[in-house]
């Protein structure tokens, strides 16, 4: 069996791999392998056997969720192309001020980038999450499933910006384009399009760049627009009425800048997303905002977008809003948030199955969107797959456990699983982290009122009651604690003025299982009649 001497045998060989040698990573050996796959093969061929899988119930649940949550078709992945990410540009200034101009370039150039043909650009929510400054291009290739990262530097000196630029590929760290972009602060406005094209003139002829949206010349408008981009992607309340003002004031110096609009609109349709602003004051004001940037560039993928936010949420015009949503991805098929929201009117509609792929095609674009991961737990929360929800959202929080949003989706499965302790953890960790909005009380409230927990339920009612603790008074958030309670008619007669109100989650009342117990009342046939939606 040993072989001749001084020879090694392919026994010893194998041996000595199993023993000792270090795999090849998967996604070296197969570009199209998506990295949650490529992490089980990788966990399954660890050395240390307690840091593989302790029992095959855990594999079988992993590879359940990669073939339910991950899959698509080989279609799907020829027409991906080559992908990249933006990653943040660094600061190197003194100054913190600069940062939303590192981090407003770089989401800029990210939008710029789109318009190549046969490239594909992570989303911001993902790329952003990795520091320029010392990010591993291999780590970030294998979790962001890209080829390669743009990564670089921002300096101010005096008037003047200096931007370093290269494109690192992520298998060997090799710099496949570097460049270096002077600019006078006073002539910014269209610079990351600057960039784009000198990317485009050093890649094959077939990534031919052509801008896909109207710039401004104003270089002051430029620098508000990337100040509001700054804040509105903090989503926090505070944060989005700053960018709100940014907006505002960008287009006040040019009343034709497209995406300055857009950003209004954003800022409105997020305000009543988090419910801090009724549906009445913010979305008329987003769906003005929109339209009015679709007048001056009717190919603005952002506007359509926006509009179709405030068809589908506001005006319940189903066909209209899918209608936009569509058409944002034929503008930019790179524009991770219309496949999230298009989801989330997919599921309304019980369309699961379409819901599902849609939710996939934004992963691919934003892996690791905490947003949109949420998102994604969400629709399998109405499918009733609560199990493969759960671990969904598990992995979200691990990706940030500050992230309210996913503590609010864990704590509505965990309370269809019957762990009502663990629901209601989950539902206080998001109501003390997102400040006591309205929509995550209603969740504390639903489950303390399912765990029989009534007075504490109905002291969550008198708060939200109370107009003065909040904005404005969500009669949604009541109407879900009082379903929580078990009393029919409180729910239905609270249901009804949430549709007065518009309240934005009035979509999912069909699909919601909190209101599965309504669905032989006669009034509440009429509330899904209201919303266009059959019964």
């Amino acid at each position: 069996m040993c072989g001749v001497r001084g020879k090694v045998t392919s026994t010893q060989v194998v041996l000595h791999s199993v023993r000792i040698a270090e795999p090849i990573p998967p996604l070296k050996l197969n570009r199209d392998l998506h990295p949650k796959l490529a992490d089980i093969i990788e966990r399954l061929l660890q050395k240390d056997r307690t840091l593989r899988y302790q029992h095959a119930s855990d594999l079988v649940s992993a590879l359940r969720l990669v073939q339910t949550k991950w899959r698509r078709p080989p279609s799907e992945r020829v027409k991906r192309g080559f992908r990249v990410a933006v990653l943040p540009l660094h600061n190197k200034t003194t100054d913190p001020d600069n940062d939303y101009l590192a981090e407003g370039i770089s989401d800029s150039l990210i939008t710029s980038l789109s318009f190549l043909p046969k490239l594909t650009v992570i989303s911001r929510a993902s790329s952003f999450r990795y520091a320029s400054a010392t990010a591993d291009p291999v780590i970030v290739g294998r979790e962001l499933d890209v080829a390669a990262i743009f990564m670089g530097t921002i300096v101010i000196k005096g008037e003047v910006l200096f931007a370093s630029l290269e494109l690192i590929n992520t298998l060997d760290r090799a710099r496949m384009w570097a460049e270096r972009f002077e600019c006078k602060l006073i002539n910014l406005a269209g610079i990351e399009e600057r960039i784009a094209q000198d990317v485009a003139d050093r890649l094959p002829s077939k990534f031919t760049y052509s801008k896909g949206r109207q710039p401004t010349r104003s270089s002051e408008a430029f620098q508000l627009y990337l100040k509001g981009r700054y804040y509105l992607s903090r989503r926090t309340t505070d944060y989005l009425r700053r960018g709100l003002d940014c907006f505002k004031q960008a287009i006040d110096r040019d009343p034709t800048y497209a995406l300055g609009y857009a950003g209004v609109a954003d800022c409105y349709n997020m305000l009543v997303w988090n419910i801090a602003m009724s549906s009445h004051d913010g979305l008329p004001k987003a769906g003005a905002a929109a339209s009015k940037a679709l007048e001056i560039d009717n190919r603005l993928a952002e506007g359509h977008a926006s509009l179709a936010f405030v068809k589908l949420f506001y005006e319940w015009d189903w066909e209209a809003s899918e209608s936009e949503f569509k058409k944002t991805f034929e503008l930019n098929g790179d524009y991770a948030t219309a496949p999230q929201w298009y989801a989330m009117e997919l599921a309304a509609l019980g369309r699961f199955e379409e819901a599902v792929r849609t939710t996939d095609r934004a992963l691919i674009l934003d892996p690791v969107s905490l947003s949109i991961n949420a998102t994604s737990g969400l629709v399998f929360y109405f499918m009733n797959q609560f199990e493969v929800a759960l671990e969904q959202c598990q992995q979200t929080i691990e990706l940030d456990p500050n992230f309210f949003a996913s503590h609010f989706v864990c704590g509505l499965i965990l309370e269809q699983l019957g762990r009502h302790d663990d629901a209601l953890a989950e539902f206080r960790a998001s109501v003390e982290l997102s400040g006591h909005l309205p929509l995550f009380l209603a969740g504390l409230g639903h489950a303390l009122g399912i765990a029989g927990r009534r007075e504490e339920a109905q002291s969550i009612i008198d708060e939200l009651r109370d107009a003065s603790r909040h904005k404005y008074r969500s009669s949604y958030a009541v109407a879900a604690v009082y379903a929580g309670l078990g009393e029919v008619a409180q729910t239905l007669e609270w249901l009804e003025k949430a549709c007065d109100e518009r309240a934005t989650w009035m979509i999912f009342a069909n699909v919601h299982p909190y209101f599965d117990q309504l669905h032989d009342e006669p009034r509440f046939h009429t509330i899904i009649q209201r919303l266009g939606l059959r019964s």
